[in-house]
Formats: C-alpha cells, sequence, structure tokens
C-alpha cells in the first residue's frame, strides 16, 4: 500500500507495510469470584455462618457480579470482536470448571455476562439465560489441574515441608509481638498457631460485606511494622506463606506443570493444525492462577484478587507465522484499602520477550511442563495405574498392574491355542 504526495513541488512516495495479526487460538483461566470465609476466622468473632446466607466458602452476589462483568470483557474482547460466533458453539468454545461449588458458579455467573442469550435462545419468556454446558474435572483430591494444591502429591511435600519450616518460624519470630496480642484478643490463647493467624485474615472478607461492627483491635497501628494496621499485619503474614508455595521451580512444577502440559499440547495442535476449538477457558482458584505463573516465572510478589483472569492468545500474521502474547486481567477487588474496582490489563514478559514467535514460546516452557498423567504420578513419587479411574487413590504397583494384565493375556491365548489343537 502506498500514497503519492505533493510537498513543495516534490513528490514523496509514502509506502506503508501492513503486518496484519490474526487472532487465532485463546486459553483463558480464572479465580473464583468473591466468597464466604471458610470458617470462623477467629474464635470470638461475632460473625458465624448465619452471616453468610449462602454459607461458608460460597460464592456471594458480590462475587457473581464480579464474574458477571469478566463475561462482559470477553464478550467485548472475543464475540463483538468477531473471534467467536455471537451464539454459543460448542465446537469454538469449551468451558471447564474445577468441582468446587464456587468455581462452578462464577463460571455460570461469567457465561450470563460472555453469553446473554439472544431472541432465539430463549426458552422460557420469563428467563434471560440460556443453560451453556460447563464441564466438569476429578474431585477433590484427584484434581492435579485446576485444583492441584489438593492433590496429593508426596515430592511437593517432602520438598515444600523444608521451606514451610523456615517460613513459619521466621514469621512467628518476626511477628511474635502480634502473634502474643492475637493470643487474647482473638480467643485462640497460647496455643495459636501460624495457621490461625492466617485464617483471621478473613476479617478482610467481612469489611467487604460491610459487617463492620468490629473489635478496635483489627485497627491498631503497629510503628515498627509501617505503622500498618493489625489486619494489614496480618495479611502480609498470609501473604508472605502462601508465596512460599510456589517461588521454588521445583515447588512450582509440581503445583502448576500439568496445567501448563494442557496448554502447551493445545498451543502443539496449533502447529500441527489439529487445536479444533478457538476458546478455552477454565474456572479455578488462587493457588491454580499462583502455580501456574509460578511454574510460568511471572509471579509479581502479590495474592490473585477474586476474578482476575490469565490470558494467553495465539494470533497469526500475513506470513503465517504464529505468536504468543499473554495477558494477566488483574482486578482491584478485595483491596480494603483502596476499593478500586478496575482491573489492569498487564502484558506478561517471558525471556523470549512480550510478543514470542510460538515455537520459542513452547520451547521456553516445554521443560517446565508435565505432559500427562503417568509423568504426574512419577514426578510425585506416585505410581499410576488405570484402576486409578475405579476412584482408588492410586496403585500399589504398576509393574504388578501390567503383570497381571499380560498374565491374563498369555493364559487366554495359551487356552485358546489348546483348544485349537484338541479340536
Amino acid at each position: 500500500m502506498g500514497w503519492v504526495v505533493e510537498h513543495e513541488g516534490h513528490q514523496l512516495i509514502l509506502v506503508c507495510i501492513i503486518n496484519s495479526q490474526k487472532l487465532r487460538f485463546v486459553q483463558t483461566i480464572w479465580r473464583h469470584g468473591d466468597r464466604a470465609p471458610s470458617k470462623l476466622p477467629y474464635p470470638r468473632d461475632k460473625y458465624d455462618e448465619k452471616s453468610w446466607p449462602r454459607g461458608w466458602s460460597m460464592l456471594t452476589n458480590m462475587g457473581m457480579r464480579q464474574m458477571y462483568e469478566l463475561g462482559t470483557f470477553y464478550k467485548i474482547r472475543y464475540k463483538n470482536s468477531g473471534f467467536v460466533g455471537r451464539e454459543y458453539n460448542a465446537k469454538e468454545v469449551y468451558i471447564q470448571s474445577s468441582e468446587s461449588d464456587r468455581a462452578l458458579q462464577s463460571a455460570q455467573a461469567m457465561l450470563s455476562g460472555f453469553y446473554p442469550p439472544a431472541e432465539s435462545d430463549l426458552f422460557l419468556r420469563s428467563i434471560f439465560w440460556q443453560p451453556i454446558p460447563i464441564h466438569g474435572s476429578p474431585k477433590v483430591g484427584k484434581d492435579m489441574m485446576l485444583k492441584p494444591t489438593s492433590f496429593d502429591c508426596p515430592a511437593y511435600d517432602d520438598e515444600y515441608d523444608l521451606v514451610k519450616e523456615k517460613i513459619d518460624t521466621m514469621l512467628m519470630q518476626k511477628y511474635q509481638d502480634v502473634v502474643e496480642f492475637l493470643q487474647e484478643s482473638t480467643g485462640y490463647g497460647e496455643n495459636i498457631t501460624l495457621r490461625d493467624v492466617i485464617s483471621t485474615a478473613d476479617i478482610q472478607l467481612e469489611l467487604l460485606h460491610k459487617l463492620n461492627d468490629q473489635p478496635l483491635w483489627i485497627a491498631k497501628k503497629w510503628p515498627q511494622y509501617s505503622n500498618n494496621s493489625t489486619l494489614d499485619v496480618i495479611l502480609e503474614i498470609k501473604r508472605i506463606q502462601r508465596l512460599s508455595q510456589f517461588t521454588e521451580p521445583k515447588l512450582a512444577k509440581l503445583r502448576g506443570g500439568y496445567l501448563l502440559g494442557d496448554w502447551i499440547k493445545r498451543l502443539e495442535n496449533i502447529q500441527n493444525g489439529t487445536e479444533s476449538r478457538k476458546l478455552v477457558m477454565y474456572s479455578a482458584h488462587d493457588g491454580t492462577l499462583l502455580a501456574l505463573m509460578g511454574t510460568m516465572g511471572v509471579l509479581d510478589g502479590d495474592m490473585i484478587p477474586y476474578a482476575s483472569a490469565l490470558i494467553l492468545e495465539v494470533t497469526e500474521d500475513d506470513r503465517g507465522k504464529y505468536y504468543v502474547q499473554m495477558y494477566y486481567r488483574k482486578t482491584g477487588y478485595g483491596s480494603i484499602k483502596t476499593q478500586k474496582n478496575e482491573p489492569n490489563l498487564i502484558k506478561l514478559k517471558f525471556s523470549c520477550g512480550d510478543k514470542c514467535l510460538l515455537n520459542d514460546f513452547i520451547d521456553e516452557m516445554r521443560p517446565k511442563a508435565i505432559l500427562n498423567k503417568v509423568d504426574m504420578y512419577q514426578e510425585c513419587g506416585l505410581e499410576y495405574c488405570l484402576r486409578e479411574m475405579e476412584g482408588l487413590p492410586y496403585c500399589s504397583s504398576l509393574s504388578t498392574a501390567l503383570k497381571s494384565s499380560l498374565l491374563l493375556i498369555l493364559t487366554t491365548t495359551t487356552l485358546l491355542l489348546v483348544l485349537n489343537k484338541l479340536f
């Protein structure tokens, strides 16, 4: 494309080379929306389960609104732009959630924003909603992809026990005065543990939901800790302890490597032209995103706010080359300091840059990934066999299972040969 421009009697020829980029594939995962505490934050807390209409750990109305807003973001970015069709098509879009109620609810609320029904989709005029399939995952304890922090991995436990002991000791010593203050204030007493201290952080959720009749001690200022309040100090303790679970490369891989492997396999499918879907969406948890970001080496040192999302986009230029870009849509939900709700779309940067050739991105990430269940079990120090699908935790010996199968085949074959000779 070019233009001819007259300037003081001279002709200037301007040439514009356009290297267009076309979106080809999107993979995204989000943390569920705002939820109720998982239990009473501390023994003397007056706000028991009756204060939370749906019960402990369940998604709140605020959480549903957050997820609806995320759905409208996806609608504008991917549906209104024409990347996917205006009506849901299972051949284009795939949604999967962990088995957690709050993650399933979050996926439903997101879809209400992403796919509000067209006139032809309404099955009852009085209900402005359409059912869209959300695929389930293995039960809690078995879901190594979307709830990896609950997956039984002895190798992770052995490795993290060493880190945890150091971190817990450091935190209890550094904040000894705060811990001692909390013994009496919370009702935990002298046997208070770091886990108890961290549980108290859920006071933050109460404040977000205007359960404001709080004890004065949560606002007490601590000059030795930058004049932060008791609650601020507790939240900092929680942040340090939580991130310690994913900062070491080996720990991160054992928690996030299997999910990264799923993403890598889809990218390889794009390379060889076998990926049929255009948009894959996962509903999960903060630990899922922390594990994936830790594995990829892009942790930012913060907790994952509710309804925040990681987004991977694959584009193709007019020369047929594929590129990968990743974004972190980080919400402000959950910040009692700012109450800022506007999301911030952050472009993530890797060794290959913030826009990587697909091959370079795969080459950088593949060594960090765990590509199949057998490898995952082996990395965790477990032995995998098909009986795992029957609901047993895992088989005592893979070799025993294989030997049994081979013996059965051999016995059957021998019997058939004998019968064939006899008759």
